[in-house]
């Protein structure tokens, strides 16, 4: 039973198609997993890997792979690319030479088609086929689709077959490769992350079937980007093909899926964390090692956190340019949202909160419609928008010259013309000085609107803008004096406002030191300084939070050197001291009960060492083990010297027990010894006056004779 794959990666297109650089490091991360013995079982000569293939190797390798099998044999066919589809819905998988005309419509001659490699399939013997299909679908459609054209693509229809199973990212336009901060596309990372720590395992039977790894990856990739849906496509057993093998007991796996269970909507409570905790001591995990292993698990949630933060941001950004919305600015927000894998129910409550808070109607003059204005970030108050009333403008027009008149004889030409040289004079008088004072009245206003304008970019919180539009003025404006003022105050709203960003980013990131290092530098005469306090104090606590869990993991100098990382000025300062003075004392306290106990253990005092180890406060997991070691360690001993102390009086009995046998025994001999005598002294006395004492030591023989003689110096005389 072979196991064969066929891997390929398309990352460069022609013209019409977006390149998609991390197409080729998805194939080398699959190869990695499936070349690896204790996961995919797959040898290296088994995988062939194609980077940016044009068409024709890229068949040739696609019908060489399904060709020549057998039916048990396991083939793989892996693809990360454009996805396309034509005019009439057919589905294409993109090449290096893949490209679109200036229409928008896809070179057919250019991909290769899905009814390619369907045909492929089916030739095949195998009915072990898997298709793993990691495509980019958004920008990578014909134009000009039908309006009843719902963007889907029929994956099942144009793949699907007995014997095979088909793996989609995703059936619909709607999905793009969701940024993720990582070198692998979401769908692949998660397909990945499954087979490397066996999670997607889910019967913990130690097989991995394709079913199992596509609901792993599904979930995950939903935690990050709800609006993503990946697909699989089988029939009957299809579902169960067996992909790699996953550990049965492995103690990073165990703790994973504790993890997963208790994780709720991206947040690990104190209470689940203390459970966490222990349960990682008895599987003989490091503290870094459950940290590596929560971060993993919470990555996606975060990178959701993330892109709700992101979509919130240039929504906000984008209401105050405009509102409401032209089509081409809700058809920008609207790819955001595909791009960013966000789903309506998602982005509808950040789009009610940001009109509801940024936008309020306001009466604009002469104009009974309603019109829509920006209200400011801090007080809600909307900027004025009527103008001031424009000052009297002197005219440059000749003064009308009323004709005058006379009764005396009419004037001489000299006269006349001395006259209108003289009216003329008056008239270029009067208009220079009309055209300066316009000029300066119409610079002065000018820069009277662009102060109001960069006032105004002030009060909307939109303080680069304010900054370039205040730059515009020159120092020899009569407002310069209050634009140096607006300078310095946006400057320094510009800074705080690019602080507190920093330091919320921080904060999603879990790094809640260096957030309250950012959210610190922003000074007390900032309208951002108490949304920086707030994120100090919530970063403070969650600090706090993380040190009980140190502290309760048995490493207090951490838990003290994080507490102390809490600013003096701020009011979790003082809970965050009165904390490490009880994690202190506790510590020292304990400390001297476990040195008692030693002490009372050298003499036996197994009552004692009891009661010391009693008086050891449970306050956290690591002392309740300490306890509870102690008093076990404790009772141990204490059977132990018991069992001495049996033994010991047990070979006493024994030894008094043989005393007495051999004490019986010799007694038995000196009766015996006694008797024997006795007999010898009678044989010996009566040997004369007895004939039958005669005739019996006659009968004695030279053995008992010798034994009287030897034994008891009785002489026997021979009869």
């Amino acid at each position: 039973m072979a196991r064969v794959a066929l891997l390929i990666g398309v990352s460069e297109y022609e013209y019409g198609l977006n390149p998609l650089p991390g197409a080729i490091k998805d194939v080398e991360a699959i190869q990695q997993i499936l070349l690896n013995p204790e996961m995919g079982e797959f040898a290296d000569a088994d995988i062939v890997l194609l980077k940016n293939p044009v068409r024709q190797k890229m068949e040739e390798a696609i019908e060489h792979l399904f060709s020549g099998r057998r039916k048990d044999d396991l083939v793989l066919l892996y693809f990360s690319g454009h996805g396309i589809k034509d005019d009439v819905g057919k589905l294409y998988l993109g090449t290096h030479q893949t490209r679109k005309n200036q229409n928008g419509e896809l070179f057919r001659a250019s991909a290769v088609a899905a009814s390619f490699v369907q045909d492929s399939m089916s030739r095949s013997r195998s009915k072990r086929q898997v298709v793993i299909l990691d495509c980019c679908f958004s920008g990578a459609f014909a134009e000009g689709l039908s309006i009843k054209d719902d963007g889907s693509i029929d994956i099942k229809t144009q793949l699907g077959g007995e014997g095979r199973v088909v793996l989609a990212s995703s059936s619909s336009i709607d999905y793009s490769f969701i940024p993720n901060n990582l070198d692998l596309s979401i769908y692949t990372q998660y397909l990945v992350e499954g087979i490397q720590t066996g999670a997607a395992d889910q019967d913990g039977d130690g097989v991995i079937a394709v079913d199992e790894l596509h609901e792993y990856a599904k979930r995950k990739v939903q935690e990050a980007a709800p609006a993503m849906k990946p697909e699989i496509h089988a029939v009957k057993e299809g579902f169960k093909i067996r992909i790699a093998r996953a550990p049965v007991g492995d103690p990073k796996l165990l703790y994973r899926r504790e993890v997963e269970q208790f994780i709720d909507r991206g947040v690990i409570s104190n209470t689940i964390q203390a459970a966490l905790n222990y349960r990682r001591q008895k599987l003989g995990l490091s503290f870094e090692e459950a940290e590596q292993i929560e971060n993993e698990v919470l990555k996606p949630f975060r990178t959701h956190q993330q892109n709700l933060q992101q979509y919130e941001k240039e929504f906000l950004e984008a209401v105050w340019q405009q509102y409401p919305f032209n089509e081409g600015t809700r058809n920008d927000l609207r790819y955001l949202q595909q791009t960013l894998g966000l789903s309506d129910e998602d982005i509808q409550p950040i789009e009610a909160k940001i009109i509801r808070r940024r936008i309020t109607p306001s009466s604009q003059v002469g104009n009974s419609s309603t019109q829509h204005s920006i209200a400011t970030p801090n007080n809600g108050s909307s900027p004025q928008t009527a103008s001031e009333p424009l000052p009297l403008m002197l005219s440059v027009s000749p003064p009308v010259v009323e004709p005058v008149e006379s009764t005396n004889q009419p004037a001489s030409r000299r006269q006349t013309l001395l006259m209108q040289v003289g009216i003329v004079t008056i008239l270029v008088a009067l208009s220079g000085g009309s055209f300066y004072a316009f000029t300066k009245w119409q610079t002065d206003r000018t820069e009277q609107i662009t102060f109001q304008k960069a006032k105004t970019l002030q009060s909307q919180g939109k303080y680069q803008e304010c900054l370039t539009e205040a730059g515009n003025i020159s120092t020899t404006s009569r407002f310069y004096t209050e634009i140096q003022m607006l300078l310095s105050d946006c400057q320094r709203e510009k800074q705080a406002q690019d602080l507190l960003n920093q330091a919320t980013q921080l904060e999603t990131s879990q790094s809640f030191q260096e957030a309250i290092a950012k959210a610190s530098q922003i000074p007390a005469n900032s309208l951002f300084y108490s949304d920086a306090q707030t994120l100090i104090t919530r970063c403070s606590q969650k600090l706090l939070d993380h040190a009980s869990v140190r502290y309760d993991a048995g490493d207090l100098e951490g838990a003290k050197s994080i507490a102390n990382a809490i600013p003096a000025n701020n009011s979790m300062h003082q809970k965050a001291q009165a904390t490490i003075a009880q994690w202190q004392q506790e510590w020292d306290n304990n400390t001297a009960h476990l040195q008692k106990i030693e002490e009372v253990l050298q003499v036996n005092d197994f009552e004692g060492a009891l009661q010391e180890a009693n008086l050891i406060t449970r306050g956290s997991s690591f002392w309740k083990q300490k306890a509870d070691t102690a008093i076990a360690d404790i009772n141990q001993r204490k059977q132990e010297d018991d069992r001495r102390l049996a033994e010991e009086a047990e070979r006493e009995r024994q030894r008094q027990l043989a005393e007495q046998a051999e004490r019986e025994r010799l007694e038995q001999l000196e009766i015996q010894r006694q008797a024997e005598q006795a007999n010898c002294e009678r044989f010996k006395d009566e040997y004369d006056s007895n004939l039958d004492v005669r005739r019996q030591v006659g009968l004695v023989g030279g053995e008992i004779r010798a034994k009287c003689r030897d034994e008891y110096e009785v002489v026997i005389p021979q009869g």
